[in-house]
Formats: structure tokens, sequence, C-alpha cells
């Protein structure tokens, strides 16, 4: 049986039009998307060149394409007007790229440094998990909320079942690298 009690089967649940303002929820869960997404793209940029176990480094390839999506989609979110494809998107992705916490920085300065191979590849694959765990929490904070931001919670609803599905691959990875 269809589901017609929930707000978005009535019709009751929409975006935001471009005059109305976005809740503090959809900012918020912007801005820590864009962070994790931020830490995540900049780890699989390393592991593009760095990793040595192919499962490892195919992971990092199909999650630059994914972040960008996501960092894409975020700021057409945070701006409908503009896309980090356009010019003018590029320029506003650049000028509000979110701050990183220490602790993510600071990994990433570890990654950056590293050596190529299997620590790096074990290094690599448990700060995804660590970073996947926090994402996952992020869109079921969202989700849990019930924003009336119809396409956000759907994008936070199809991130929720890919984060899943990476954590499983990043789990068996970890097991097969020996840690």
């Amino acid at each position: 049986p269809q589901d017609t009690q929930t707000p978005a089967r009535q019709g009751q649940a929409s975006a935001p039009s471009q005059g109305q303002q976005q809740s503090q929820a959809d900012r918020q869960y912007i801005q820590q998307m864009l962070a994790a997404s931020t830490v995540s793209l900049q780890q699989s940029n390393f592991a593009l060149s760095k990793a040595q176990n192919p499962r490892v480094k195919m992971f990092a390839e199909f999650e630059i394409g994914e972040q960008n999506n996501l960092t894409d989609i975020m700021h057409s979110f945070a701006d409908p007007s503009a896309t980090a494809s356009t010019t003018t998107g590029a320029q506003q992705a650049a000028s509000t790229a979110p701050e990183l916490p220490p602790e993510d920085s600071a990994a990433m300065e570890r990654l950056s440094r590293a050596q190529p191979g299997p620590a790096f590849d074990r290094d690599y694959v448990a700060m995804q998990i660590q970073g996947h765990q926090k994402l996952l929490a992020i869109q079921e904070g969202y989700i849990k909320n019930a924003s009336n931001n119809r396409e956000a919670l759907s994008v936070a609803r199809l991130a929720r079942g890919q984060i899943q599905e990476h954590l499983s691959m990043l789990q068996d990875m970890q097991k097969e690298l020996g840690r």
C-alpha cells in the first residue's frame, strides 16, 4: 500500500522557493556536508597517487567523482543560481570553502607526507571509514529532523544508502589489508 499519511506524500513538503529562506538545519547540513566532502575528496586525491592496492585505488577514483558531484549539489543548494561547474559557481565554491577541524587538517597533513605502500593504504581506508561514519551521522541527523526541503532530504536519503555501501566496502578492504 502506498504511504499517503506523511506530509511528503500529501504534497505538503516542498523545497524552499528561491525567495524563501533556508532553514538553519538546511544551512547547517550544507556546511557539514561540504566540510566532510572536502576531507574525503582530498584524502582520495592523495590515495589516487599513493595507493598501491588496486581496490583502494579504485575506491579513491569512485570517491573523487562522487565527492565532486556532491560538492556541486551542496553548492547548488546554497545558491541555486550558481554551481561549482560554472565560473561564478567555482568562485563561490572557493569563497565558501569550509574551515576544517584541526583533527581533519592534521590527518590530511599526515596523508600528504605518507609514503606510498601498504601502510598508506591502511591509513587511508581507516580514515575513510571514520569519515564515512561522520557522513552517515550527518545524513541521519538531517533526515531525523524532517526538513521541509524535499530536494535536500532526498539527497540525504540517497547519500545515506551510498555511505552505508561504502562503509561495507571499506570494512571489507580493511580486513583484506590486515587491520
